[in-house]
């Protein structure tokens, strides 16, 4: 029980730098271009298709042991 709590706030975390760290400077790039919304789009496919899923890989391995 402990182990998934824990799972869950290093989730949450990561999940938060991805978007404080890569996701805004990138999307506050095209915010001056015509592109802001497509670049929202694109942000939030990678964060599905490629981040979550090795985020919760990388968080079941070393904590879910």
């Amino acid at each position: 029980m402990l182990r998934k709590m824990i799972s869950v706030i290093v989730t949450i975390i990561l999940t938060y730098l991805y978007f404080k760290v890569i996701a805004q400077p990138i999307n506050q790039y095209f915010f001056r271009t015509d592109h802001e919304g497509m670049s929202l789009i694109i942000l939030f496919i990678v964060y599905f298709v490629i981040i979550l899923p090795v985020i919760l890989i990388l968080v079941n391995k070393f904590i879910m042991k």
